[in-house]
């Protein structure tokens, strides 16, 4: 019979949110892969966990697969952790995954925290939903890209910053979509867990210590022409050589107006 693969949430800081089936789970398993080993003994010693332990992070990953994948088709029970939350957002593990689905091998979530869902709870923002980014790519180019793709939604992005990159990420930001509202939150679940709303113009107010979670304001892309009256509206698209009945046509779409509602200031024109 073929092993099983558990990716197993841990605290994100505060060790009162590792679960009980977190626990039995790594005791019960034949090894854990874990991000970094040094940091992954110290959470399982306080948990009296003495399962052995193997090294597997983003710089190891793809020539590791192969091997974890034969030593699941053995039969031994495998899980994956990460240095603080859940495996594979953001973390190392979406390809091992991955490869489990593909050669039929049962993947097991033991749920746990999780930064992003923490953050968009405290936030007070996220209802209507959200897009979780991540952490910002390093080089500008990969940084636009990813603007391109996620710049004007009406639901908030929600990304991580490490202390180092905070004010960095935070001017970027504000430069490339304007000044918009921004929940700063740092520290979750810590002593020092604390959360600001700020505009991005004030990215300099915050202090780059401990880890961030930023939750920022959706704001859709509007179209220019919403800000005239429907008469104006009405006039620019005549005075582009549109029939008025296009003309008509297009205002109601853009405006989702009743055709009817639009005619009857048209007529007026």
């Amino acid at each position: 019979m073929k092993g099983k693969l558990y990716i197993t949430a841990t605290p994100i800081g505060n060790l009162n949110e590792m679960s009980p089936r977190a626990v039995q789970t790594l005791k019960s398993v034949d090894f854990i892969l874990c991000e970094d080993t040094n940091h992954s003994k110290k959470l399982l010693r306080h948990f009296e966990i003495n399962t052995p332990i193997k090294s597997y992070h983003k710089f190891s990953e793809a020539k590791s697969i192969p091997d974890i994948i034969n030593q699941l088709d053995a039969g031994h029970d495998i899980a994956l952790i990460t240095d603080a939350g859940m495996p594979t957002i953001s973390d190392p593990g979406a390809r091992l995954v991955s490869a489990c689905h593909q050669n039929d091998i049962q993947v097991f979530v033991i749920s746990g925290p999780s930064a992003v869902i923490n953050g968009a709870a405290l936030s007070g923002m996220c209802e209507k939903g959200f897009v979780f980014v991540g952490f910002l790519p390093e080089k500008n180019k990969e940084r636009q890209n990813i603007l391109r793709l996620y710049a004007y939604l009406p639901i908030p992005l929600i990304m991580f910053s490490a202390p180092h990159n905070i004010q960095a990420d935070l001017e970027f930001l504000y430069k490339n979509l304007g000044n918009r509202k921004v929940a700063v939150i740092k520290e979750m679940t810590k002593m020092f867990e604390k959360i600001v709303f700020i505009d991005l113009k004030d990215y300099q107010d915050i202090e780059p210590k401990g880890e961030y979670v930023l939750v920022l304001e959706g704001k859709p892309k509007q179209n220019p022409l919403l800000e005239l009256s429907i008469e104006e509206h009405l006039k620019h698209y005549i005075e582009q050589g549109e029939a008025k009945k296009d003309a008509i046509k297009k205002v109601a779409s853009e405006r989702n107006l009743s055709r009817n509602e639009v005619y009857q200031i048209a007529i007026k024109l």
